[in-house]
């Protein structure tokens, strides 16, 4: 019964982390992480995989666009407003597998 109380708490803790690094990864480290605008595209790659190309909302609800960064042109690294993601179903949930949008 110890054991079994040191892993709960353990588990709990593991998943109060997974929430704090996403967390600080949205509000300080860059991801964007937004609410879906738009989902353009929906494709079954396996019996477990799922691909979707999206389209995220800026907090006033207009579309949001990821632009030309760290020096670079239009013409080198083009807006982007559609983005690609993953999902896996693992068991009975379903997973992200790409990482959020990342703005430097």
């Amino acid at each position: 019964m110890v054991l079994t109380n040191r892993y709960r708490g353990f588990t709990e803790f593991c998943n109060h982390l997974h929430v704090l690094l996403i967390k600080n990864g949205c509000e300080i480290n860059g991801l964007q992480c937004l609410k879906i605008k738009n989902v353009l595209n929906q494709q079954r790659i396996s019996t477990t995989e799922f691909k979707f190309l999206v389209q995220f909302a800026n907090s006033d609800g207009s579309l949001f666009k990821r632009g030309p960064c760290c020096g670079a042109t239009e013409e080198q690294m083009p807006t982007k407003t559609d983005f690609e993601y993953i999902v896996k179903k693992v068991n009975k949930e379903f997973v992200v597998i790409t990482q959020p949008v990342y703005v430097p």
